[in-house]
């Protein structure tokens, strides 16, 4: 049970756009106007690893959309869990191609146009988030609940750039975990 209810605080909300673009970028998580989260992600194709460190332990998720499964490390250990169904798991269809997105406007992050999407949900959960066409990506999701932002997450500083593919890989000295 706790194993589930991390892996799903790990991915919620975790784009899994499919993206041709190759990038980096910084990663930020907001709660209560403050800065909860620092870290980098990396995108190849339909592949996403992203990496938070906080003052405790640093997690790493890699997710292979081809595939639909992923991998949650804990490098301190030295030992990782398979993650499979990652679309169903957060609901892709139910976030990112919902057809009854409405386009609320459009916004300039990182010099990459965005349009701007809601999505209004039963129980009254908006999810707004900002889409950059030219990569395919992104770059900025607030979930909210009764006028209360309950989730922030945004990519900046986009670097376009070559990515390693050894970053999709899980390392060799790592022991699977169950």
């Amino acid at each position: 049970m706790k194993r589930n209810i991390f892996i799903y605080a790990i991915l919620l909300l975790f784009p899994l756009y499919v993206s041709s673009a190759e990038f980096a970028a910084d990663v930020i998580e907001i709660n209560n106007g403050y800065i909860s989260k620092k870290g980098k992600i990396y995108v190849k194709d339909n592949k996403r690893r992203i990496e938070f460190n906080d003052s405790v332990e640093k997690v790493i998720t890699i997710l292979d959309l081809n595939k639909d499964k992923g991998y949650i490390l804990d490098p301190k250990n030295k030992a990782y869990v398979t993650i499979y169904n990652i679309k169903s798991l957060i609901g892709e269809d139910k976030i990112y191609n919902n057809k009854n997105a409405k386009n609320i406007g459009t916004e300039i992050i990182d010099n990459l146009k965005c349009k701007i999407l809601q999505v209004n949900e039963k129980d009254n959960i908006i999810y707004k988030y900002w889409y950059a066409e030219l990569i395919n990506f992104p770059l900025k999701i607030i979930v909210s609940t009764e006028n209360k932002e309950v989730f922030h997450r945004e990519f900046k500083n986009i670097n376009m750039r070559k990515i390693d593919s050894s970053l999709f890989s899980v390392p060799r000295d790592y022991k699977k975990v169950n």
